[in-house]
């Protein structure tokens, strides 16, 4: 029944964000500020066409919302551009060729918008920053920092968001311990639109090709949109979640195997032991150890894939601990909560 239903191999935007190389974004520390409760910051990657901007809040019920979009200060005739895959000939000669004129390309929401699944939410406030804890926040030349306390002033209640600056790491900490880290193995990756245009002098690149399975065809006429990043929780030691598929209630690691799909389906005759998805699909992630629980909503209803497992130490270095995981959609922006409590019940 699996050969149905595409895998990762199947898909070319899942290939791309489990074998890529590491992207290396880093955060403009003169571009940090704080208002109405939460810390943004333009994120740069020498590997990425345009800028991000990353914007970090401590909600109500204590969760830490982790939201990653295009930077939408960029003026928009910014995003129409020469394109740089069509380098100007060595051998051009203005004086006997005429002025060189490069093909185009438009990027990011000059050529769409983005779908944001604002209408998921149970109301316009069940997202925002908290209204009950007391927020201030410090930034320094290599790291920023929201710090929340509860209305108890508790010291085992606080909340503090490290965004660390270069590379790009988020730590989110509580009660003085580090409990999820994002970003931790610079998996963020967060591929724009383009719509590519000849010019007199030059032809376009070849535009995306079409990705097809079975009898669908996705034409991608503005490329591939898709975003990814990593999480991963220190303290905890299984996994659990994801549904529903048949693996078993504590989700074996997917290093080297078919990473665990995020897609509705209604899946007559199902493989037991498979990764595969069953019925319907639920972002969330919940992570334990004897330490307490931990858990990540991945905000995005486009199809997605996530891998667990903490990859082995490189010679001479230390393995991650833990539960690590890698989540990549095939569009959307990135919108992930982190939670963490004592018992599943606080996460759940």
């Amino acid at each position: 029944k699996e050969q149905d239903f595409r895998k990762c191999s199947d898909t070319p935007f899942c290939q791309l964000h489990r074998t890529a190389p590491e992207h290396g974004f880093q955060v403009e520390a003169s571009s940090v500020a704080y208002a109405d409760g939460a810390l943004t910051a333009r994120l740069h990657s020498a590997e990425s066409p345009l800028p991000l901007q990353i914007a970090l809040s401590v909600l109500g019920s204590g969760a830490v919302r982790v939201h990653i979009d295009e930077d939408e200060s960029v003026p928009l005739e910014a995003l129409d551009r020469d394109d740089p895959a069509v380098p100007r000939p060595e051998e051009w000669d203005d004086e006997m060729d005429g002025e060189w004129i490069a093909p185009r390309v438009t990027l990011g929401r000059a050529v769409k918008g983005r779908f944001r699944p604002e209408d998921s939410f149970a109301s316009a406030t069940a997202a925002a920053p908290s209204s009950v804890h007391r927020c201030t926040h410090t930034t320094s030349a290599d790291a920023s920092r929201l710090r929340c306390e509860g209305a108890t002033g508790d010291a085992a209640e606080v909340i503090e968001v490290e965004l660390r600056h270069a590379p790009l790491v988020v730590a989110v900490h509580v009660g003085g311990d580090v409990v999820a880290v994002v970003n931790g193995r610079q998996r963020l990756r967060f591929e724009h639109f383009r719509q590519q245009r000849a010019s007199e002098m030059a032809e376009a690149p070849p535009a995306a090709e079409p990705h097809t399975f079975g009898k669908f065809t996705d034409p991608l006429p503005f490329g591939s949109s898709s975003v990814g990043l990593d999480i991963s929780f220190p303290h905890a030691t299984h996994a659990y979640g994801l549904p529903e598929r048949t693996v078993a209630h504590a989700l074996p690691p997917t290093f080297g195997k078919e990473p665990y799909r995020l897609f509705n389906l209604d899946v007559f005759e199902y493989e037991l032991d498979h990764p595969m998805t069953v019925y319907g699909s639920v972002p969330f992630l919940h992570a334990h150890g004897d330490g307490g629980s931990y858990g990540a909503l991945w905000l995005n209803p486009s199809e997605a894939f996530v891998d667990l497992g903490c990859p082995e130490a490189a010679a001479g270095g230390e393995a991650t601990a833990g539960v690590c995981s890698h989540w990549f959609s095939a569009s959307g922006a990135i919108d992930a909560f982190i939670f963490a409590g004592a018992a599943p019940r606080d996460v759940s």
